[in-house]
């Protein structure tokens, strides 16, 4: 049984009580003397998002409306690749976790800041969907390909990282409450009610590919005392499900842990 009451005790310590987007930067993030390992690069992952293939298609699929699971392709080849070489040191995994870190607030910011340019609100609104879709893609794939290949991977060296790779995804969710919070509701702003609508749609998908891809379709044995509050916050935030049918209702998407991540 994997334990993650320590890392959401440890985020509690760590937020602060007014409202922000923060995450660590690389440099507090990344702390270890250990030397860098030649098949440890992970610019591509970095940069995933925008990797074309000869005929200049994106390597991740898009759709609009859904985000397809990335299962095959150039680029989980370049995966595949990664995981046989890579030292799966701490520090990967690390960098790992802020590549998704950055993901999610660098999202954040540019819905904070979606009417800033001036110009049509249509236009806006169709600059900070494309976004939206686009990072959404790239989180999917993180948390569904990549945490989820390097989870179930056979290598002893990667077994070895399962545990933090699930401490990533708990942390990860902990955090989503404060990330609304940056951009709350407004009784008579339009502006910052259509940015928090955004900001909870993006969240909310974030968090689907995170207890649904990650947790539950790894089958990792959670403990119920942290995860169930924690995806109660989340539901009632109205940030647990983008709309409320992947699973169903509160109720089924309950029952869907405890079935997949044998929560007793």
């Amino acid at each position: 049984l994997i334990h993650i009451r320590v890392v959401y005790n440890n985020y509690l310590q760590l937020t602060t009580p007014h409202n922000s987007i923060t995450i660590p930067s690389m440099s507090t993030t990344i702390i270890s003397s250990e030397r860098p390992h030649a098949d440890d690069d992970l610019k591509w992952l970095r940069d995933c998002d925008k990797l074309k293939d000869s005929k200049g298609q994106s390597l991740l699929p898009m759709k609009v409306g859904r985000e397809i699971p990335i299962e095959d392709g150039e680029i989980v080849v370049i995966l595949d690749e990664f995981i046989k070489k890579s030292s799966a040191s701490e520090n990967v995994v690390k960098e790992i976790q802020v590549i998704l870190s950055e993901t999610i607030f660098c999202t954040m910011m540019d819905i904070s800041k979606m009417f800033d340019g001036g110009g049509l609100m249509h236009d806006a609104f169709e600059k900070i969907d494309l976004k939206i879709m686009r990072m959404a893609v790239k989180v999917k794939f993180l948390c569904y390909t990549v945490m989820g290949k390097l989870f179930s991977s056979t290598r002893k060296k990667w077994k070895g990282r399962r545990e933090f790779l699930v401490e990533i995804c708990c942390s990860v969710l902990c955090g989503l409450p404060k990330q609304l919070s940056a951009l709350p509701h407004h009784d008579s702003d339009p502006a910052k009610v259509m940015k928090h609508h955004k900001a909870k749609d993006y969240l909310a998908r974030v968090s689907m590919y995170l207890w649904k891809d990650f947790l539950c379709r790894n089958h990792v044995p959670i403990v119920p005392e942290v995860l169930v509050p924690l995806l109660r916050k989340l539901a009632m935030l109205d940030i647990l499900d983008a709309n409320w049918n992947t699973v169903g209702a509160w109720g089924d998407i309950v029952r869907h842990v405890e079935m997949q991540c044998n929560v007793r």
